[in-house]
């Protein structure tokens, strides 16, 4: 079944601009293919339309018409895939045949979307470590409209790959995808890259590096923000996922916690989330988890801040606490009979500092482009802007009240919490 549905980034349109090398034909290695004279035919075929299928469009904008560019990809992605019959296993044919079946998808040709979709797949498989593979499939897939799918198989390459090995090609496409993925760190990061590789300059690239830096607000520390403001909740893998980028972390709660307050007054940042209910003797406990973020006042340590919340008379060190960072303070606290029946009261705090990011916003982004539309609609779409880190360090507190009948099981609830933390 052909898919039909497009995502085009409002004024994102650049058949219009100069377009970098981008993975092309030119990154199959024609020497490992089956020296046959109908895929010679349908390669050199491919190489001379190639520049008018790289990228779907919903008008035409070259003088050669575009069912004489279909016409001669769909014979190409004919002669291929009989050639498959000969050599299925030939991880080099099925690359070609995937790319040539990515560009006459993008020019409408039936079936084509499945015939480079099954073929990347098998080349994938036969090679696990072939990185073109992964490449064309996620690239194949993000213009589709599977853009997390698509943007995970970049990342994937990412991670496990040194950035300088990685080709320009590569990241001109992983920019392409992380624009759709509302994924703006990620896309100065790559430019980053283009610098650092000394790659000649492109104005597809320039155009998306200043659109990823317009997708950043600065923060108005004299404000309050209410959580719906400040905070972004995404499903992943079966859990919820709370991230705040103006305040540069992210916390994934237990389906069963209650989010009791999120905001941003003035600069300071809390969320404050119920969990529990733990059952005991004296009847429910629902002990508070407590974070407090915000920059550092002029003189203040990290020990003044911690002492700023934890007024007691007696604390010990937390041992065997979670650190969400290189360097912490972590201490445990009694109150004499804070909760009548239920005991003694338990203060439990972490704080820690973080120095400014580089790329903000990058350890937090995950990719979640657009739903891709239903019917075979065209779809603009315009990603939505987000606040930008707070400058300078940010001071962290993460701070669990609790009573001495639920101690142990509220102390997980901590530990839980902290595994779950992110921040940047």
């Amino acid at each position: 079944m052909m898919i039909r549905s497009r995502l085009i980034f409002m004024l994102l349109v650049l058949l219009l601009i100069t377009r970098p090398a981008l993975a092309g034909l030119k990154d199959i290695r024609t020497d490992k293919l089956p020296q046959d004279e109908s895929i010679q035919k349908a390669y050199t075929e491919a190489v001379s339309v190639e520049e008018f299928s790289r990228d779907w469009s919903d008008s035409w904008h070259y003088d050669t018409p575009k069912d004489a560019v279909a016409s001669a990809l769909k014979d190409s992605l004919e002669k291929l895939q009989q050639a498959l019959v000969s050599a299925p296993d030939n991880s080099e044919l099925l690359l070609l045949t995937g790319l040539v079946g990515h560009y006459a998808y993008n020019v409408d040709v039936q079936g084509a979307y499945e015939v480079a979709v099954s073929s990347l797949q098998k080349a994938l498989k036969l090679e696990p470590d072939n990185a073109r593979a992964e490449w064309f499939l996620g690239t194949h897939e993000c213009q589709a409209g599977k853009v997390k799918e698509g943007m995970d198989k970049l990342l994937a390459i990412e991670n496990r790959s040194a950035w300088d090995h990685l080709s320009p090609g590569y990241w001109d496409d992983y920019m392409s995808c992380a624009t759709l993925a509302n994924m703006p760190a990620h896309v100065l990061r790559a430019g980053d890259y283009f610098s650092k590789l000394n790659a000649p300059s492109s104005q597809s690239r320039t155009f998306l590096i200043d659109i990823a830096k317009k997708r950043f607000r600065p923060p108005d520390l004299s404000a309050t923000y209410s959580g719906k403001e400040v905070w972004e909740a995404e499903n992943e893998d079966s859990r919820l996922i709370f991230t705040n980028y103006m305040c540069g972390f992210s916390f994934s709660p237990r389906a069963e916690w209650k989010l009791a307050r999120l905001e941003v007054q003035q600069g300071l940042c809390v969320a404050q989330i119920e969990t529990g209910p733990h059952p005991s003797k004296a009847g429910d406990v629902i002990p508070t988890l407590l974070v407090i973020a915000r920059q550092p006042k002029p003189g203040e340590s990290l020990s003044d801040f911690m002492k700023r919340f934890m007024k007691y008379p007696s604390t010990l060190n937390l041992q065997g606490s979670r650190c969400p960072s290189e360097k912490c303070l972590a201490f445990e606290a009694v109150v004499p009979n804070a909760y009548g029946k239920a005991g003694n009261g338990h203060p439990l705090v972490t704080v820690f500092q973080r120095d400014p990011p580089e790329f903000p916003g990058l350890l937090l982004e995950r990719p979640h482009g657009p739903e891709a539309p239903k019917d075979e609609k065209v779809a603009y779409f315009h990603p939505q802007e987000r606040f930008h880190r707070m400058e300078g360090i940010l001071y962290y507190l993460v701070m669990l009240d609790t009573a001495d009948a639920v101690l142990d099981d509220a102390k997980q609830d901590y530990d839980t919490f902290l595994k779950s933390l992110q921040v940047e």
